[in-house]
C-alpha cells in the first residue's frame, strides 16, 4: 500500500513539505514495539506515535521493523484520519441544517391542512 513512498531520503523530505499538516500541530514519539520480528523489534524504539494537538486525534504505527518507514506511514494515516473527521464534521452540520428544514416544512404542511380543514368546515355551514 506504501511502497511507493518509502523510498529515497530527499523524498521524505520533499514529503513534509507537501504534506498540509504543520510539524508544529503533531507531537512526534517513538516507542518499543513488539510482535513479530524477533529481538530486534522488542528492544529498539521503532514504533511511531503521533498525536494532532488541535485535533486530539492519536496514531499508533508499527507496521515495518524500520522506524523510518514507520515514521511514513503514521504520516499518511494522521493525514487520513484528519480528512475523514473534518468530512464527518461536514456531513453532520448537513445533516442538522436538513433535519431543521424537514421541519419547517412538515410545520408548513400541517398549517395548510388546518386551514383546509377549517375552509371544509365553513363551507359545510
Amino acid at each position: 500500500m506504501f511502497s511507493n513512498l518509502l523510498h529515497g531520503g530527499s523524498w521524505y523530505t520533499n514529503y513534509y513539505a507537501q504534506s498540509q499538516i504543520p510539524t508544529k500541530d503533531i507531537e512526534e514519539s517513538f516507542v518499543k514495539g513488539s510482535g513479530p520480528g524477533g529481538q530486534k523489534v522488542n528492544k529498539s524504539s521503532n514504533c511511531v506515535i503521533l498525536k494532532h494537538k488541535p485535533t486530539g486525534i492519536v496514531i499508533k504505527c508499527h507496521q515495518s521493523r524500520s522506524q523510518y518507514h514507520n515514521r511514513i506511514i503514521a504520516r499518511q494515516l494522521l493525514k487520513d484520519k484528519i480528512e475523514a473527521s473534518q468530512n464527518c464534521s461536514n456531513n453532520s452540520q448537513e445533516k442538522k441544517f436538513l433535519k431543521q428544514k424537514r421541519k419547517k416544512m412538515t410545520s408548513k404542511i400541517r398549517s395548510k391542512r388546518k386551514l383546509e380543514i377549517l375552509k371544509d368546515n365553513k363551507a359545510i355551514d
